[in-house]
C-alpha cells in the first residue's frame, strides 16, 4: 500500500499545481465584436425627421436603404446603414424645396 499513498501524494500535488498556476490575462474587451442595433421603423422615423410615409416613398425612389426583413410582418434597419444615410444627407448641398 505504500505506492497508493505515494501516487495519492503525487496526485495531489499535480491538483494543487494546476490551481494555483497563474491563468492568462481574459481577452481585452476591444477584441469583441460589437452587436448592431436593429432599428424598428418609429425609431428610423425620429432619426431621420421624416414621415413614415416619406421613408416609404424614398425606399421605392431608391433614395432611402431598404429595410431587413427580421420577421413574418417585420422589418428593421440596420443602425449604422441610417446613421452613414444621415451623414450623406448632411454632407450633400441643401436642396431648396420645391412645391409639389
Amino acid at each position: 500500500m505504500p505506492t497508493r499513498n505515494a501516487s495519492a501524494g503525487s496526485a495531489v500535488a499535480q491538483i494543487l499545481e494546476l490551481l494555483t498556476r497563474p491563468t492568462p490575462p481574459p481577452e481585452r474587451v476591444t477584441d469583441v465584436p460589437t452587436l448592431e442595433r436593429l432599428l424598428r421603423i418609429a425609431t428610423v422615423v425620429d432619426l431621420t425627421s421624416l414621415s413614415k410615409a416619406s421613408i416609404y416613398r424614398k425606399i421605392a425612389d431608391r433614395t432611402f436603404p431598404p429595410p431587413l426583413k427580421i420577421g413574418k410582418s417585420r422589418v428593421a434597419w440596420r443602425q449604422s446603414v441610417i446613421l452613414s444615410w444621415i451623414a450623406e444627407q448632411s454632407a450633400s448641398p441643401t436642396q431648396a424645396c420645391q412645391p409639389h
